[in-house]
């Protein structure tokens, strides 16, 4: 992704990168509780902008993952894999300023169960939400029409 040239990607992975340098070196300096506190709503904003960028774009992040696996994709993928980037996008930005909100005015056992169970559970019920709906409705789709 970081050779892909002109679309971008390559300048907001570095940034990424270096936001995670510069919080763990503040970390380290400072021994802050809200620079650690903060690293989930950070990581999950840098997320949230290389998602809104592939829109922006017109390459969704997605369909570069999708593309690795399978060269020709159809139209009706297409616009599936459009709709859950889209999906990825509003859930990454919610859940910035959730994490932002926990971190700045929720007490640590909420900030805790927020960042370190809640996102993950939800995260996991999007990941298998979209598995189930591909194998639900694109293969079977697929099956049905290569035994015509």
């Amino acid at each position: 992704m970081r050779s892909s040239g002109a679309n971008g990607f390559g300048k907001i992975f570095d940034v990424v990168l270096w936001f995670v340098l510069l919080n763990n070196v503040l970390n380290i300096y400072f021994k802050s509780e809200i620079a650690l506190k903060i690293y989930p709503a950070m990581m999950s904003l840098c997320f949230f902008g290389i998602f809104a960028h592939s829109l922006w774009i017109k390459k969704p992040l997605i369909e570069k993952f999708a593309r690795l696996y399978e060269k020709n994709i159809t139209e009706r993928r297409l616009q599936y894999i459009w709709k859950l980037t889209v999906i990825w996008t509003c859930w990454l930005f919610l859940n910035t300023a959730l994490a932002f909100y926990t971190a700045f005015a929720a007490p640590m056992e909420t900030w805790v169960l927020y960042n370190n169970l809640i996102f993950y559970v939800i995260c996991g019920v999007l990941f298998a939400s979209d598995f189930a709906y591909r194998k639900l409705v694109f293969d079977r789709a697929e099956r049905k029409n290569s035994h015509v």
